[in-house]
C-alpha cells in the first residue's frame, strides 16, 4: 500500500508491518510516533519504519533523536 500524510487520521486504525517515509525532514515527530503505532500487523516476523531524507537542520527532531 502507498498512502501519504496529508491525512494522518486515516493511519489511526491502519496496521502494517513495514513503512517506509520519504523525506522525512517534512514529517513531524507526532506524525512519525503515530506511525510507528501503525506497526501492529503481525503478518511478518518484524515490524519495521524506515525514513529516508536529505540533510536538514542541526536542530531538526531527526537530527536530535539520531
Amino acid at each position: 500500500m502507498v498512502g501519504g500524510l496529508d491525512k494522518p487520521e486515516r493511519t489511526y486504525s491502519a496496521e502494517y508491518d513495514t513503512i517506509h517515509v520519504f523525506e522525512s525532514i517534512e514529517t513531524t515527530e507526532d506524525e512519525v510516533q503515530q506511525l510507528l503505532r501503525a506497526l501492529r500487523s503481525g503478518r511478518m516476523p518484524y515490524q519495521q519504519l524506515v525514513c529516508d531524507t536529505n540533510p536538514g537542520s542541526e536542530r531538526h527532531w531527526l537530527n536530535m533523536r539520531a
